[in-house]
């Protein structure tokens, strides 16, 4: 394995989108579940960030942003589809 694919693995970027990545994994390991509950989250979840959330201001921090959120979450699905 390459650089290139180490970084993409832990970029969450081998499969494409990390959402892409996410709904595949919990599509595996419970194939009935709703996935439009994962998308529903991210979409809420991204305007909490940009501050388009009515009471939240927009997140200027470097580290717990969207995309450390979308990391955590695909680094414990990934976990989850482990077992």
């Amino acid at each position: 394995m390459d650089n290139l694919q180490l970084t993409k693995i832990f970029e969450g970027t081998l499969y494409g989108d990390i959402l892409d990545e996410i709904s595949f994994l919990a599509a595996e390991i419970f194939p009935s579940f709703d996935i439009s509950i994962i998308k529903e989250t991210h979409r809420d979840l991204a305007a909490l960030f940009s501050g388009k959330t009515p009471g939240f201001l927009k997140t200027y921090l470097p580290y717990h942003n969207l995309r450390h959120t979308q990391m955590v979450v695909l680094a414990t699905v990934r976990l989850f589809h482990g077992l």
